[in-house]
């Protein structure tokens, strides 16, 4: 463990890399550090240059190559980590976070930090449609969406990027049903697919049983067509 914490540091490690760099076999100066592996001109052991994952070159042993890379893998999931954590900040803070985490690992192994955020998102989905909360409920199936789309890195969105995008529409269309708002137009995107079909004064009701966006072969991959209140 004191090797893992020596090589991790912390999350905000020092960027810059050192100047002077010592054999991990007898400890004789080395300036600069050895672009690859050699023998220290000291005691004639093989040392090997490593990276750490925050960029910083330094000198190990062969036999310290494993527990190197086990804590450059520890460091990166840290990060990653974090990075779940504070992208789920909309919907809980980092103490939930870790409520919802320590929830999770008491039913199922090898969950992921994306499965508590995720998890942190669906508990604020179900609160905000136990409030009524339509303008927020369409922001946060939208992100959703977004995030499903992106981790996909496809040119056509997947099955349940398709079905978050339709629930934000329909969460939308009961936003403007609560302000009294009975008809709708439809905001196409570029999409020639997207061009197609009705658009104008849509009765909101309708919509809400069969909505006509989003488009599920959007040529755009994600489709980014809405629905704009009518007036008068």
């Amino acid at each position: 463990m004191g090797f893992l914490r020596r090589f991790i540091g912390t999350q905000s490690p020092p960027a810059a890399a050192p100047v002077r760099a010592t054999c991990p076999h007898c400890g004789v100066v080395l300036d600069p550090i050895p672009p690859r592996r050699r023998l220290c001109p000291s005691c004639r052991k093989p040392i090997i240059p490593r990276s750490r994952a925050d960029g910083t070159r330094v000198l190990i042993r062969e036999e310290d190559i494993p527990a190197f890379e086990a804590a450059n893998e520890a460091w990166y999931a840290a990060r990653a980590r974090q990075g779940w954590i504070d992208k789920a900040r909309p919907y809980t803070d980092e103490a939930g976070f870790l409520a919802i985490e320590a929830q999770l690992a008491a039913k199922q192994a090898g969950y992921t930090p994306r499965d508590v955020y995720r998890a942190a998102a669906n508990r604020a989905v179900i609160e905000l449609i136990r409030r009524n909360d339509w303008g927020s409920l369409t922001g946060v199936y939208s992100e959703l969406a977004l995030d499903e789309y992106r981790e996909a890195d496809a040119d056509q969105a997947p099955e349940q990027v398709v079905t978050l995008l339709r629930e934000s529409r329909k969460a939308e269309l009961r936003s403007y049903m609560a302000q009294g708002t009975s008809r709708v137009d439809i905001i196409a995107c570029a999409c020639s697919v997207c061009s197609r079909g009705p658009k104008r004064r849509l009765p909101v009701r309708a919509e809400l049983a069969e909505p006509h966006i989003p488009h599920a072969d959007c040529r755009e991959g994600y489709c980014s067509c809405d629905y704009l209140p009518c007036i008068g």
